[in-house]
């Protein structure tokens, strides 16, 4: 998507390196990952091809206020389901991540990408709340900040940072 077919083609070699770690302690959880990718761009078939790295992390926390256990990739099973005649509500779940991406300036100075209007890195900062009714059933809003590092064109307005609310319901089979 960020590749303009009438300026160039991706050619030659994609490398990608990354790392992920997890930790989990009873109902805490820590998670991150790191990725780098180079790719070879060919601009101008009379020169070399051009060089373009892109890098991105992110770091993910969540707390089960309700005490239920962590567990690694899979849904949470909450102790007491929800069941409002037994006065029991599920699990709840606080989570924050924050993460990052850079594109390389050089996908603006060959052309690849317009400057005007476009950012080439973004950092955004997500807290969230699950609900958990039962292990197949859960809510999920979340609020979402997007900073730009250059101010993007958003219909009318130029915004370096935009905002917004993001709500999911999730039945699992």
């Amino acid at each position: 998507l960020f590749l303009d077919s009438t300026v160039g083609s991706v050619d030659g070699t994609r490398t990608r390196l990354g790392a992920e770690f997890s930790w989990l302690y009873d109902n805490f959880s820590l998670r991150g990952e790191w990725v780098t990718r180079e790719d070879h761009v060919e601009v101008n078939a009379a020169l070399d091809d051009e060089e373009i790295d892109i890098d991105g992390w992110y770091v993910a926390a969540t707390w089960i206020v309700t005490g239920e256990k962590k567990p690694l990739e899979n849904r949470i099973s909450p102790a007491h389901p929800f069941d409002p005649s037994a006065g029991t509500w599920g699990a709840i779940e606080l989570a924050f991540r924050m993460a990052q991406l850079d594109v390389d300036e050089a996908i603006f100075d060959h052309g690849i990408a317009a400057r005007a209007g476009n950012s080439n890195e973004v950092t955004t900062y997500t807290f969230g709340v699950n609900w958990w009714l039962t292990k197949n059933f859960r809510f999920t809003n979340d609020f979402v900040v997007e900073d730009y590092d250059d101010e993007l064109t958003h219909g009318l307005h130029r915004e370096d940072a935009l905002y917004g609310v993001s709500s999911r319901f999730q039945i699992d089979f």
